[in-house]
């Protein structure tokens, strides 16, 4: 059986612990991501993040970064090298964030769509239903931190490809849950259960 392919969307991991952070100061006691990290960002290593999600079962497609370059040491520049990944990076400041929230909700609608009209065409013009069969095997991995892509994930799921999101628990929106609830295509995961590793 041929691997999985991932399509990865990964939203500024600096913003997660701004929020998380947030979130925790809010209820008035310090969190376990807290304490194990004062500073301004997440240490996050994009590239384990990547590799981590990507597992040894599926290849890594297009991958798209939002919001701050990571940090040149960071693994992900190695494994895109590597791998020759496309990689696409959008860089914010200050209060530019919507524009990132739009850039990550337009790539995931645009990529969707264009898997979904690939496949048809060349099923309807051509009689190639191999276009067809790679839209099946493909994922979407969305690591979405604490936007609100919910329009984009539907877009996704009508095109009938497969949806892996990643959240915080403490930023979960019940709309997610309620919607991989009643379509077996989205799978919603939990950051936390992996931080950890990345």
């Amino acid at each position: 059986m041929s691997k999985e392919t991932c399509i990865t969307f990964i939203d500024d991991p600096n913003l997660w612990l701004k929020a998380q952070k947030s979130t925790a100061s809010g209820k008035g006691r310090r969190s376990k991501l807290q304490e194990s990290h004062c500073d301004s960002y997440l240490p996050t290593d994009v590239g384990k993040l990547v590799e981590r999600l990507r597992r040894k079962d599926r290849t890594q497609g297009s991958l798209f970064l939002y919001g701050s370059r990571p940090s040149p040491n960071d693994s992900v520049w190695k494994d895109c090298e590597k791998n020759q990944f496309k990689t696409s990076i959008y860089h914010t400041d200050g209060g530019e964030e919507n524009k990132s929230n739009n850039s990550m909700s337009i790539d995931i609608t645009v990529k969707a769509v264009e898997l979904q009209v690939e496949a048809q065409l060349r099923a309807k013009h051509f009689c190639d239903l191999q276009a067809a069969k790679e839209k099946d095997k493909t994922i979407f991995i969305i690591l979405a931190g604490y936007r609100n892509i919910v329009p984009a994930i539907k877009r996704v799921l009508e095109c009938k490809i497969r949806v892996e999101l990643w959240v915080w628990k403490s930023g979960i929106s019940q709309v997610y849950v309620d919607l991989a609830a009643i379509n077996s295509l989205l799978s919603v995961h939990l950051l936390d259960s992996i931080f950890k590793d990345i």
